[in-house]
């Protein structure tokens, strides 16, 4: 199903890059505050980006060279090898990095954490309402803390209740998140978005050495984020040419059922609902190009997009409704409902004193109300009235409440360092070394968070610009958390889950840089291909021209040993003698027209039909005893060949009337040629002009048939004996062939 791009997605993707500029400016000024060296810090957030950005930049050249992508995809075992051990050494790398944290900031439950350990203690003794009763109040008022020590609780059941096993299960759920990330960095964006996220959700240091605090964040992000890439599995892998829609409508009913449980843990996965409703309600899945009664029921039913919002709704109430049904059976407390739940948390987050954080002012009204109600309900509705008189009664100061509280949320990464440093000196256990260290890496993590969110607006303009993606229903997650928080209590620390929404916008935008350096090398490529052909094209082209040179320079070399009649016969170097019969061709014909002239006028007086015998006979014979002849041409000083033929064309023009025939020669200096009559005026009259004569002679009887009247064949190519070696001078000049027309 193909993400559509509608004025609603091209807004939050807008917002989103304005919120995303603000967090990297409020990153940049608070960098370093409070330290010795305040620019220090500032100065290696520079010098990090910069080698990050040619760091990347050069890869991915290197990358679209050597042709990766390509080998790759055309090596499939070879790349799932690779890519199995790379993915299974960073896992291991991870794991391996927060047991040694675990072992060496050794932490014991306090504050919020303490009350999870205890509830969680308590349930897997099974004696909440006999020896906690106070804690069933709490969670009256606060139903999700019971998620996350109902999972605790499961694990001390397995190995025991000790904090060790609190935080070992921590990082079971860390490295699962991990994975995932790379799974949904890996489908949204490739392979190198895939390795990019799950580089740094393994290290990011926040994260790692949060992992000694009992927190509901580690579960809480694990099955969020599992909630993701189901989703990403139904609108990317599911669709009118795979199939399987029993399959598919089965999972949205999976996803509806996650999503409860999530939001068991924490009330923030309504917002992944919400992103999922408004992903979903646009799209409508195109069908294939069947009947209709040959399509699936089940792929008629979710091709719609609300359909489908549904079908995830459902089991998302029913399961809701089961959990809230246990819990209150769990506590023995009646729970507040959904309307009214938020009061508390509404009335600290609008606290304008208190910057959107916990106080005791506003505790001491929910307890005091509870205990006086005995209601958890009443008490969130008396702490949202007041939160409602807050908001209205300075707008000014609520707008500025905002602003303050996105900076505190998302200004910085240090909750991790600063939880660890506050809790190991209430304990006695902040070592000068842990202090060094933790305070170091905090501003380590601070500068790897803003290069974060650097690659996450370059990926942000990228998903602007580009078709539609589906990092469209992460950008919701961060807006979604934005705006709750702008409302309800606020802590750095609650940005926990959306660091890896960040993680996959920067993973993104590493990607978007490595196939605009594979895009430009293809066009390169090309363009280099398409040079080398016109090269080539042009070197053949050149080889032929010279071919051609060399083959008209071969003809001219070979036409300069052709005998030229035309230029022979002008230049005086050919005698032409003509027999006696030719002389007297003329009284001849005077004689013979003479005597029919007689016997006409001697057959008048016949009859027609003898008259018209007698004149076809006439002309019969008059046609048949026309002279023929052949003449001998002497050609002189006419050079012997080294062929033993003359070469040329078969056809040699004397004029535009004369055309002569050569059949074969020899390179004797007499050659025999066949001529009209009107052709010996011609040569007669070239006898006159040139220096030296023409020698004619003449046989009877030997026409085959008038020049002028030949039909010239097309020149064949020439056949060249073996040499003939020349007579001496002195002998007769006779052609042993004579060459006929």
């Amino acid at each position: 199903m193909q993400c559509k791009k509608t004025w609603f997605y091209h807004f939050t993707i807008s917002f989103s890059i304005v919120g995303l500029i603000y967090i990297f400016v409020c990153g940049i000024t608070s960098l370093g505050e409070g330290q010795e060296y305040p620019y220090l810090p500032k100065g290696m957030l520079i010098i990090g980006l910069f080698s990050g950005w040619i760091l990347i930049t050069l890869l991915a050249k290197i990358a679209a060279r050597v042709n990766l992508y390509q080998y790759f995809t055309r090596e499939k075992k070879i790349s799932i090898l690779i890519e199995v051990v790379i993915v299974g050494l960073i896992l291991m790398g991870a794991l391996v990095i927060r047991i040694i944290v675990i072992d060496k900031f050794p932490m014991e439950p306090a504050s919020d954490y303490k009350t999870y350990y205890e509830i969680a203690e308590l349930l897997w003794k099974g004696t909440i309402q006999k020896e906690g009763k106070g804690y069933c109040d709490y969670i009256a008022m606060f139903p999700h803390v019971i998620g996350y020590c109902y999972i605790l609780k499961n694990a001390f059941s397995l190995f025991g209740n000790s904090v060790l096993t609190g935080q070992y299960l921590n990082v079971a759920f860390s490295i699962g998140t991990c994975f995932v990330m790379y799974r949904i960095g890996r489908k949204l964006g490739g392979r190198i978005s895939g390795a990019a996220v799950l580089i740094l959700c393994a290290f990011w240091p926040s994260q790692v050495l949060y992992i000694t605090l009992l927190s509901a964040e580690y579960s809480f992000t694990f099955l969020f984020f599992i909630c993701v890439w189901l989703f990403l599995s139904l609108v990317m892998d599911y669709d009118k040419d795979k199939g399987k829609a029993s399959w598919c409508f089965i999972l949205h009913i999976v996803l509806g059922v996650l999503i409860a449980l999530t939001a068991a843990i924490r009330p923030m996965a309504q917002i992944m609902l919400i992103a999922v409703f408004l992903c979903f309600i646009p799209q409508k899945m195109e069908m294939p190009n069947k009947p209709d009664n040959e399509i699936p029921v089940m792929l008629h039913i979710i091709k719609n997009g609300w359909v489908r919002c549904i079908i995830i709704f459902i089991p998302y109430i029913i399961i809701s409704g089961i959990i809230n049904t246990n819990i209150e059976l769990t506590v023995d407390r009646t729970l507040p409902s959904g309307s009214t739940s938020f009061g508390y948390n509404l009335l600290v987050g609008l606290n304008t004193e208190s910057v959107g954080g916990w106080n005791e002012e506003d505790k001491d009204l929910l307890y005091d109300t509870m205990y006086e109600t005995g209601s958890a309900a009443q008490a969130h509705i008396a702490c949202r009235d007041l939160a409602i008189v807050r908001l209205t009664s300075d707008p000014a100061g609520i707008l500025n409440l905002f602003i303050h509280k996105y900076e505190l949320l998302w200004g910085n990464d240090d909750y991790g360092s600063t939880w660890n440093i506050t809790l190991l000196d209430e304990q006695g256990n902040l070592t000068k070394e842990r202090s060094d260290f933790l305070y170091s890496i905090r501003d380590t993590n601070n500068i790897i968070y803003i290069i974060t969110i650097f690659f996450g607006l370059i990926s942000l303009v990228y998903i602007y610009k580009g078709k539609g993606t589906y990092v469209y229903v992460l950008v919701l997650v961060y807006l979604g958390t934005v705006a709750m928080h702008l409302l309800v209590e606020s802590q750095n620390r609650y940005h926990f889950f959306v660091l890896e929404v960040f993680m996959v916008l920067a993973g993104t935008g590493i990607q978007f840089i490595f196939d605009d350096a594979r895009n430009n090398q293809m066009k390169i490529t090309q363009t280099e291909a398409v040079q080398a052909e016109n090269e080539q094209a042009g070197q053949i082209m050149e080889i032929y021209e010279q071919a051609e040179i060399e083959i008209t320079k071969m003809r001219e070399e070979a036409m300069e040993n052709v005998f030229d009649m035309q230029y022979a016969l002008e230049h005086g170097h050919i005698d032409i003698t003509v027999s006696q019969a030719y002389l007297l061709q003329d009284e001849i014909k005077e004689e013979t027209t003479k005597e029919e002239t007689t016997k006409e006028e001697t057959t008048k007086e016949e009859t027609t039909k003898e008259e018209k015998e007698e004149t076809i006979k006439e002309e019969t014979t008059k046609e048949e005893t026309l002279p023929e002849t052949e003449i001998v041409v002497e050609a002189k000083n006419a050079a012997p060949l080294d062929t033993g033929k003359m070469v040329g064309e078969e056809i040699l023009s004397l004029s535009n009337e004369i055309a002569i025939k050569e059949e074969e020669a020899t390179p004797q200096e007499n050659a025999v040629f066949s001529f009209s009559k009107e052709e010996l005026q011609y040569l007669n009259q070239l006898n006159k002009d040139s220096k030296e004569r023409i020698k004619v002679s003449m046989k009877k009887n030997t026409w085959k048939q008038r020049i002028s009247k030949m039909q010239i064949p097309k020149p064949k190519k020439p056949v060249f004996p073996k040499k003939v070696k020349p007579k001496k001078a002195g002998t007769k000049n006779k052609m042993k062939k004579e060459k006929k027309v």
